[in-house]
């Protein structure tokens, strides 16, 4: 178990993916090549001269980073209609093999559980080829919720940021009521000896593999290569922490107030807590400690480039909240005695 929890607080924590719905620039069109052609042709029912393909892995920051260095595209037909996703790994690779199992038996298995309100991209088809590992999935709808911030951070009307943070609060607390219900359908286990209950679990919360689609009010997840098995399940503090821990600081850096931060936090909580297993405020703040320690000793690589500045602002601010938190933790013994 404490692997696991090291796997999921270690990989890929902030890079969030970019908005499925931006339009597409034409220069990063590509038409469909020979190796996914049958394979497009196979779950997207279009000749392959009939398709186009979007590598989304061209970040502006790193909130819109993609998750693989290899590709993940978007398929469109020739009207520019997006038909859904294609997400290639390299077969032979010891990491790539194991997201790719993880994320075909998560698909697989949550696709035959019941749910109201937690949504999952829908799993078109896999292929094992000699090279490539191949995933073909649904479109989730709406905007990820980190989009929703970003969008809110560049507005400038007072009417506009209001209509905006009401959708942002709207897509928080859909997202508590769905992880509530995911949690909730917990594999019975025996408790782990570290802090959270256990069950299902997504792996991977951040705000960016998260959908919120304003017509329906529904939220769709993303990305489940680090989904652990359905029949294990996990601590549901790993979610929590990541998610919250993503709203806080991907709201600072588009410049929400501190109390729209805390806003946005109590009504995820709320939510979550009137439909998800019972959780104390320290079994929480366990996991968001275990996330932010590990932004703020992001490695001096990580923050060059053309994402370097939010990397920048991600470590120093996590670094400024674990400071915060230590003194917070020193009064409270402090008064006390």
């Amino acid at each position: 178990m404490i692997a696991l929890i090291s796997l999921l607080l270690s990989f890929h924590l902030l890079p969030l993916p970019v908005d499925q719905h931006a339009a597409p620039d034409a220069q990063e069109i590509e038409v469909v090549d020979d190796d996914l052609a049958p394979i497009c042709e196979k779950f997207f029912e279009k000749p392959s001269s009939e398709l186009l393909l979007k590598n989304h892995y061209s970040p502006a920051d790193m909130a819109d980073s993609g998750l693989y260095v290899r590709g993940v595209y978007y398929v469109y037909d020739l009207e520019g209609n997006k038909l859904g996703v294609l997400k290639t790994l390299l077969a032979g690779d010891q990491e790539d093999e194991k997201f790719f199992r993880d994320e075909v038996e998560a698909l697989q298995k949550l696709q035959k559980i019941p749910f109201q309100h937690f949504h999952s991209v829908k799993l078109k088809g896999h292929v094992h080829g000699e090279s490539t590992l191949v995933l073909a999935e649904s479109l989730a709808k709406g905007k990820s919720i980190n989009q929703l911030i970003k969008d809110y951070g560049k507005m400038s009307s007072l009417s506009a940021k209001q209509e905006s943070f009401s959708q942002i609060e709207a897509a928080v607390k859909e997202t508590g009521v769905a992880l509530g219900e995911l949690h909730a359908k917990s594999p019975k286990r025996k408790p782990s000896h570290l802090p959270s209950p256990q069950g299902i679990i997504h792996g991977d919360a951040h705000i960016g593999n998260i959908f919120y689609d304003n017509e329906t009010n529904q939220v769709t997840f993303i990305d489940f290569q680090l989904t652990p098995p359905i029949n294990q399940g996990g601590p549901v503090g790993t979610d929590l922490g990541q998610f919250l821990v993503s709203i806080e600081l991907m709201s600072k850096y588009w410049h929400l107030s501190d109390h729209q931060i805390d806003q946005l936090k109590e009504a995820f909580l709320t939510a979550y807590q009137e439909h998800g297993p019972k959780i104390s405020d320290e079994e929480i703040s366990f996991y968001e400690d275990q996330v932010l320690k590990r932004y703020a000793n992001m490695p001096e690589e990580s923050l060059q480039g053309s994402e370097g500045h939010q990397a920048r602002f991600i470590k120093d601010y996590s670094s400024f909240l674990i400071a915060s938190s230590s003194s917070s933790s020193s009064s409270s013994v402090g008064s006390k005695s």
